[in-house]
């Protein structure tokens, strides 16, 4: 049995998962805005054979946050997809394009932005309300901070224009850490058929 505990990206829910099929011995866990993380703190790990964490963009740095907060979570398969948890500034997203993103946010520019992770033509966004998604952005940024690295694991899109490819590839080189590259773009799970799919790209260990 599988637990598979996944923090999500900037306005999404697990509505992006809806095309995946039903996975049988695996319970998933949806950690989505504001990222509380009390429904994990209950959970009796022990229940389970593997137990993974995995943070995808936003979600990568609030899933380092956690995994420091909660050190006991550490000895886990933990991987990081499209993200890092220095997500702003020379491993991310420049501070100036991340200013301009949320200043500028409108239902133009977030139809641009979605373009340009290369979600597919069907994609919605779970949270289409311009006013909620800026404020998610002032949340990060006020609340922005930068923690040791707590990923075993990075799975990182060579085509990812949103958090570059080249600087997730310094971050996780410099911290030594097992480095997985796709073809795709930031918006990875088109691409997949479902959660075992992806941690199978994986070398771990449990």
């Amino acid at each position: 049995m599988k637990l598979i505990i996944f923090f999500n990206g900037w306005g999404m829910n697990s509505d992006i998962f809806n095309h995946f099929p039903i996975e049988k011995k695996i319970t998933i866990i949806f950690i989505n805005y504001p990222y509380s993380t009390k429904s994990i703190q209950k959970i009796n790990t022990s229940l389970f054979d593997e137990v993974f964490i995995l943070g995808w963009s936003f979600g990568a740095y609030y899933a380092n946050i956690f995994l420091k907060e909660y050190p006991a979570f550490q000895k886990y398969v933990t991987i990081a997809i499209n993200g890092s948890p220095e997500l702003i500034g020379k491993y991310g997203i420049s501070e100036k394009v991340f200013n301009i993103t949320k200043d500028s946010l409108s239902l133009e520019s977030l139809a641009k932005f979605d373009c340009k992770m290369l979600a597919p033509p069907n994609f919605r966004r779970s949270t289409p309300y311009i006013e909620k998604l800026k404020e998610e952005l002032i949340f990060f940024k006020t609340q922005y901070k930068v923690v040791d690295n707590h990923f075993k694991y990075a799975l990182i899109s060579k085509n990812d224009k949103i958090i570059p490819f080249k600087n997730q590839i310094l971050y996780f080189e410099q911290e030594k850490i097992k480095i997985k590259i796709i073809e795709s773009g930031h918006y990875i799970f088109n691409c997949f058929f479902g959660f075992n799919n992806i941690i199978a790209l994986l070398d771990y260990e449990v």
